[in-house]
């Protein structure tokens, strides 16, 4: 990649056009929009989630979750590194790799020059072993041979398959084309100018980026005078040691699946990736070299090798499992059954009348091979541990040898333990040949150096060390800190730990800074964890620290501290902690487990909590694996991970709009509106509340799920409003838990006073302000980075928190059979994380920011002009304008079509805000209502209303005969508010749609006769007169807003003052009840006694 003129480079890039780079590997795209989609290149999926923006010339997969420019999807697609795509690329247009130096640009092309030359050779005599073999008869041996493995012709032709004649077949073509030469360079002609395949069935053998490197071959005759299997010969495209069969195909399973299965033949191959078992391949008869080994190293880390059973293929199988053991892998070995190789084995299992394609989960090839599948190092042992005293013995020390030089210190104690348990060798006896090799190990190292002797496990050059023991006196490798123990040469080294460390970032804080740590200890136990930035100030805050993570042993003292300190210092980076999920103003929206970025790739958080972005690196304490299964800390933010589902976002939304109809618009265009609710409130100067009200099983909570889902949160994450045991400023600070999310508050009602003023700050993002410490009167700002959605069984009476509110008045809670199905539909949808969904509005910040305030401004207009909002308080039509806008700008970038249309979406908001303004407008006269009531209950002794005459109180219920109380209050609605009083039916059908209301019942009134003057109130009354049948109306005064309520109350027992300085509101009825000689009963009976 270093030689690549980086002018050449940008000129590929320049050239392309990803759009048709798509096209070119096979993903046709299709336009909606300004942007393109197709099907995931890299998962199966139903619908197209992969989009590709011309402008950027990026792609975002959300299925998958890749995303990058053209060298990204390339180097997905084929599996490849940047220069294997650059080089991939620049072929396909046309264009010679340009490098820096000119020498080395000189041999480069000239031996790409070569394979180019002898490959189209190779491409050209594929197709003509094709087209031989597919003439022949199916009688031919050839195809008897093919039949017997049970390949059909669709299998032929994705494997290649073909025949060679022989007859000088492939002489005459080279002749023909004038380069017989070619031909014996490629090993496929003699030096007399003959074939040498000849009636042979042909394997093409591909590299690992699927190029044509040569021919293997099978004899189809009986004589046995020639080698029944041919490999290609070495050439300049064929390398015997560093080929695998089949690791062109396979490289993506294994990569997937974390394991590669070993295999020796091509039919082997070729068999159980039809069965399946798709991350197989084979050395193809030939030995398995150590460059193999490494090229599969690069993929996995797991192996299963699967090769002949006999007494020297096992022997064989052991000397593979030693060098792997050393390279790092962990190691399986299946040994069939009955010497079965894996090609006749895949024809025994399944049944040869079931097709492999269509093998039933409980009999497939993978769980069929369980039984015979040992752990690689047993094999080993048992192949070492044999024999007479003195072979067991060489086979110990080959046993030490092979665990001394395994990578993994925990791997070589397990190792060193089975050694011990199974070949009943003394531990003493294994840690003295561990010490032998050790010592070599050590000799060997040092010999090229007389200033340093490098400690045993060291794997550091003299060249890195030497540079660091210069300047600090330390060195740091094998996971342990090794400080200079001597100053004359040879200088030796102390260990003075048992782990490694390096100090990741310095997190600037004004108030908490803090210090990112990597250790990681000789057992390979890693931990990344966050310091007080003074921690390596102090030898034992030090090593406090450490010991609260386990086993991290500093035994070094204050003089190794600070040595140390300077050496993590100097190489330590900054960056800052990440404690908000959500909207960052770096430019990134961070889940727990991704952060994504719009326009770009998405960037995965590794397990450590820890990404980098822009230069920067970045710490997500919640997605430190160390919290994983921590129940106290971060709980919220671990379930916010970014995750695919089964469905796709038009499911979703349609399923939504289905059960939730006209309610779902509204729900989903507040969820998307508030991943950019930072856009949104810099134009609108304030960002809508959702709001929800109606009765139980009416489909409320279950909407709010799924607007939860979208985010992350599940359906019992909410903030209950009834609950005392949190504060306002508690619940307030939840809205800065995360940014751009959402927050659900349940349980609304009237009565508490605090959560309506709370809910009115949440629309401008008020938040609340603490003191600090650093002067007397310098505070800081807890912000609102939220948006609310609140569910309540009443709605709010309170005129400018309703304003504030998208508000839904759901009535319907009772459904059909087809109903209560598509409710399950959509709760069983709700079971999966839809975050991705939220991912794909995530992506478009850019349009919000370029193209909402003109969106916003225009909606302001249009709504305003529509019958349903003329007269409307203007932060009404702010509320819809913004769910307007935000429609329009996500059904022009076409990332995914809307279940509703324009009109739906205008109709919708028309019956909401005609509800709203009518819960507002009976709120406002009802307000009126209620102050007028109270000024008739303070009035003179003529105009005054009177208990027991016209109205009542029993417990938390309030009666009142409201004919007598309208006619009061209609002759001082017109002198107090300076406009005519509604009709008595207005109030009437009005009241009835309030939450406080109970019912209203036509009864007679007993009205008292009045007293004689003097007479005192607790003496018997004289007697009662009958009224004319009236309309009594109950009413719940714990449902009325808290302020009314009191107000009503203490009116009353202003009242009742007057009348008698004993009267108790607590108790109203009693004075009553024993001056008229009535028992207390029940509320029908109350009813009929008013």
């Amino acid at each position: 990649m270093a030689y690549i003129k980086q002018e050449f480079i940008d000129k590929v890039l320049q050239d392309a056009d990803i759009i048709e780079v798509f096209h070119t590997y096979e993903d046709p795209v299709k336009k909606r929009g300004v942007n393109y989609f197709c099907k995931s290149p890299f998962t199966d999926e139903k619908s197209a989630s992969c989009c590709v923006n011309p402008t950027t010339q990026l792609f975002k997969d959300f299925s998958s979750g890749k995303a990058g420019n053209i060298w990204t999807y390339i180097m997905h697609k084929n599996n490849c590194s940047y220069v294997e795509a650059i080089e991939d690329l620049a072929k396909k247009q046309g264009k010679t790799i340009e490098y820096e130096n000119p020498e080395v640009a000189e041999k480069i092309k000239l031996k790409k020059e070569k394979e180019q030359n002898l490959r189209k050779y190779l491409d050209a005599l594929l197709v003509k072993f094709q087209n031989k073999l597919f003439k022949l008869e199916r009688s031919h041996p050839a195809w008897l041979e093919i039949k017997r493995r049970g390949y059909s012709d669709e299998d032929v032709k994705d494997w290649g398959l073909g025949y060679a004649p022989g007859n000088y077949f492939m002489y005459d073509l080279f002749s023909e084309a004038g380069n017989v030469e070619a031909g014996k360079k490629l090993g496929l002609i003699n030096d007399a100018n003959a074939d040498k395949l000849f009636n042979k069935l042909v394997y093409p053998i591909r590299d690992e980026r699927g190029q044509l490197t040569g021919f293997a071959s099978r004899r189809l005759d009986n004589n046995d005078d020639y080698a029944k299997w041919m490999n290609p010969s070495e050439n300049e495209l064929y390398d015997k040691k560093q080929t695998l069969y089949g690791l062109n195909i396979a490289k993506n399973a294994i990569v997937k699946q974390n394991r590669v299965w070993i295999v020796e033949g091509y039919n082997d191959v070729i068999a159980w990736h039809l069965c399946g078992q798709e991350n197989t391949v084979a050395v193809s008869g030939t030995a398995f070299t150590i460059e193999q080994m490494k090229k599969l190293k690069k993929l996995t880390s797991k192996i299963t090798l699967c090769l002949d059973g006999d007494a020297a293929g096992q022997k064989k199988v052991s000397q593979y499992v030693a060098k792997l053991l050393e390279l790092g892998f962990a190691v399986e070995v299946c040994f069939l059954p009955n010497d079965l190789d894996p090609d006749d084995y895949s024809r025994i299992i399944p049944p040869e009348d079931v097709c492999r394609r269509l093998i039933s989960e409980d009999i497939n090839l993978s769980k069929s091979l369980q039984p015979y599948i040992t752990n690689g190092f047993e094999v080993f042992l048992k192949e070492k541990n044999k024999g007479d005293e003195l072979d067991r013995t060489n086979g110990i020390r080959e046993i030490i040898k092979t665990i001394s030089r395994i990578p993994d210190i925990a791997l070589r104690n397990l190792y060193s333990e089975r050694l011990q348990k199974e070949a009943k060798v003394k531990p003493a006896l294994i840690k003295e040949l561990l010490r032998e090799q050790e010592a070599e190990q050590v000799k060997i190292l040092n010999a090229a150096s007389e200033k340093f002797v490098r400690p045993y496990g060291v794997t550091m050059s003299f060249e890195d060390i030497e540079p660091l023991v210069d300047k600090y006196e330390l060195f740091i490798d094998n996971n342990q800190i090794y400080m200079q123990d001597s100053y004359s040469w040879p200088i030796t080294f102390e260990s003075v730990s048992n782990f490694s460390i390096e100090i990741l970032q310095h997190m600037n804080d004004d108030k908490f800074p803090k210090k990112l740590l990597r250790v990681c200890n000789t057992d390979n136990e890693e931990r990344i964890f966050d310091v007080p930035a003074n921690t390596l100030n102090s030898l034992q805050r030090f090593e406090d620290a450490l010991s609260d993570q386990g086993n991290y042993v500093f035994s070094g003292d204050t003089k190794h501290l600070r040595k140390l300190k300077t050496y993590l210092f100097d190489k330590m980076g900054v960056g800052r902690k990440v404690d908000i999920l959500g909207w960052n103003p770096e430019g990134f929206f961070c889940w727990n487990n991704s952060v994504t970025i719009p326009g770009k790739p998405s960037i995965p958080i590794n397990k450590d909590g820890i990404f980098h972005f822009d230069g920067h690196t970045y710490y997500v304490p919640s997605a430190n694996e160390i919290y994983k299964t921590n129940p106290y800390r971060f709980q919220q933010q671990k379930k916010l991970v970014l995750k695919t589902v089964s469905f796709s976002i038009e499911d979703y939304l349609s399923q939504m709009y289905k059960v939730h109809r006209e309610f779902a618009i509204p729900g989903i265009l507040f969820a998307f509106a508030t991943a950019h609710q930072d856009i949104i409130f810099d134009v609108a100067k304030g960002f809508p509340e959702f709001f929800l009200y109606g009765p139980a099983s009416t489909g409320k909570d279950q909407l709010f799920s799924c607007i939860k889902r979208m985010f992350g949160f599940t359906e019992t994450d909410l903030i209950s409003l009834e609950n005392g045991q949190s504060t306002g400023k508690a619940k307030l600070r939840s809205f800065a838990e995360f940014s751009n999310m959402v927050v659900h508050l349940s349980e609304y009602t009237n009565s508490n006073r605090d959560n309506v003023g709370m809910l009115k700050e949440l629309w401008g993002k008020n938040g609340y302000k603490i003191g600090t410490m650093d002067s007397k009167v310098s505070t800081d700002m807890i912000p609102i980075l939220c948006s609310a959605m609140i569910t309540g069984n009443e709605y709010p009476m309170d005129v400018p928190l309703m304003s504030r509110l998208v508000f839904g008045e759901m009535k319907k809670y009772i459904f059909n059979d087809q109903e209560v199905e598509e409710y399950k539909k959509l709760a069983k949808m709700l079971t999966e994380t839809v975050t991705s969904f939220m991912d794909k509005v995530i992506w478009q910040r850019t349009a919000f920011v370029d193209n909402f305030s003109d969106k916003f401004n225009l909606y302001k207009k249009t709504l305003s002009k529509r019958p349903a909002f003329v007269g409307a308080i203007d932060r009404i039509i702010t509320n819809f304008a913004v769910l307007g806008a935000t429609y329009e700008i996500l059904r022009d970038a076409n990332v995914f079509i809307f279940p509703f249309s324009l009109d739906d979406m205008l109709k919708a908001f028309d019956d909401l805000a005609a509800n709203l303004r009518s819960k507002i407008s009976s709120a406002s006269i009802f307000i009126k209502f209620w102050q007028l009531f109270m000024v008739a209950l303070r009035g003179n002794s003529v105009t005054q209303l009177k208990e027991g005459r016209d109205y009542k109180i029993d417990g938390d219920i309030l009666y009142i005969q409201f004919t007598s109380v309208f006619s009061r209050i209609q002759t001082e609605w017109f002198p107090r508010f300076n406009e005519g009083c509604p009709g008595i039916r207005t109030f009437q059908d009005e009241i009835k749609n309030e939450s406080y209301f109970i019912e209203a019942t036509k009864k007679r009134m007993e009205i008292e006769e009045k007293e004689e003057p003097g007479t005192p109130y607790d003496q018997k009354l004289k007697k009662k007169e009958k009224s004319n049948s009236a309309s009594v109306y109950a009413l719940d005064l714990t449902k009325m807003p808290a302020d009314t309520k009191d107000d009503i109350e203490n009116a009353i027992y202003w009242q009742r003052q007057g009348r008698n300085p004993n009267g108790n509101l607590f108790d109203p009825l009693q004075p009553l009840l024993q001056n008229n000689g009535l028992k207390t009963s029940d509320h029908e009976d109350v009813i009929n006694r008013v």
